[in-house]
């Protein structure tokens, strides 16, 4: 476990992951969780891009805002879009082309809070 104090005093703490976590994604600023999890909203094929080989919408340690894409779920002939909960960091992706279920976690990210923002 590492952590760095900041120049205006916060605490970023990498750490082991918890067995909950799948991304193996622990980080901690100040004592708090500083990462969220974006889930499947249902079951279905996650992808990055809009088709299989195409570009990504976004790459691991790209800054998004509140309500971009970052992915797709397809469910059958729907192409349903993966949208950031908050603006943050993208930490890690699910597999391009994996099979989810119902919650599974799809994009893990850092959210940009007070003091750490771009």
């Amino acid at each position: 476990m590492s952590a760095i104090t900041m120049q205006d005093g916060i605490v970023v703490t990498l750490g082991a992951a918890p067995a909950v976590d799948p991304f193996a994604l622990n980080v901690t600023i100040d004592g708090m969780d500083g990462t969220a999890t974006v889930g499947a909203s249902g079951p279905g094929v996650f992808r990055t891009g809009r088709r299989s080989g195409d570009a990504p919408f976004a790459a691991v340690g790209a800054f998004a805002r509140t309500g971009d894409i970052v992915g797709f779920l397809r469910r059958g002939p729907l192409l349903l879009p993966v949208r950031m909960p908050a603006d943050g960091w993208i930490l890690a992706f699910a597999p391009d082309g994996a099979g989810v279920g119902h919650g599974a976690p799809l994009v893990r990210i850092l959210v940009a809070t007070t003091g750490i923002e771009p």
